[in-house]
């Protein structure tokens, strides 16, 4: 019997509403010729995770529940996506803050405290919140203001489909923030 692993990673929610608002946005503003992110799929990573097995996932729902139990809770928290930008590889056109906000650097830092202690092996680079647009893109220029409300994250499988890449909610908590 084999012990399969899914490839997990953490991320932002963004609501129903604020995804149909960037997709309108990207039709309008930035229209490229490019394979765009399904709107369903738009959410802003926390950590990607990679590969990991059913144990190493229970023990990482539980480590966030704690995280979430022993942290000050957020209600809605608003950010601004305002600048577009472009990873040359992946080949990947986004959307990103000019500023982190200080409480998400902070959820970021403590959940990298959190995958280092449960032994799951994160990229070093920095932190840098973003929302893919499109994939298989080149860089290009478009004015972007558009201000979302994020009260939650999840823990997200992804999966391939013929239809494309899926991303499961598996588990959900509230924003957390160090405590005053």
């Amino acid at each position: 019997m084999t012990n399969t692993s899914k490839r997990l990673f953490l991320a932002l929610d963004i609501s129903e509403q604020d995804k149909a608002r960037i997709a309108t946005w990207r039709k309008q503003s930035a229209n490229f010729a490019y394979r765009p992110i399904t709107a369903s799929n738009f959410h802003i990573t926390l950590a990607f995770l990679g590969g990991l097995d059913s144990k190493c996932q229970q023990g990482l729902i539980s480590a966030c529940q704690q995280l979430v139990a022993s942290h000050s809770l957020l209600s809605k928290q608003n950010l601004v996506l305002n600048e577009l930008g472009h990873f040359k590889k992946p080949k990947v056109l986004y959307l990103s803050l000019a500023e982190t906000p200080q409480w998400l650097s902070y959820m970021v830092e403590t959940i990298r405290g959190m995958a280092h202690n449960l032994d799951i092996a994160l990229e070093q680079r920095a932190y840098l919140p973003h929302l893919s647009l499109y994939r298989k893109a080149l860089a290009q220029q478009a004015q972007a203001n558009i201000a979302i409300t994020v009260s939650s994250f999840s823990l997200y499988h992804s999966y391939s489909t013929e239809n494309g890449v899926c991303y499961q909610p598996i588990e959900t908590w509230p924003l957390f923030a160090q405590q005053q």
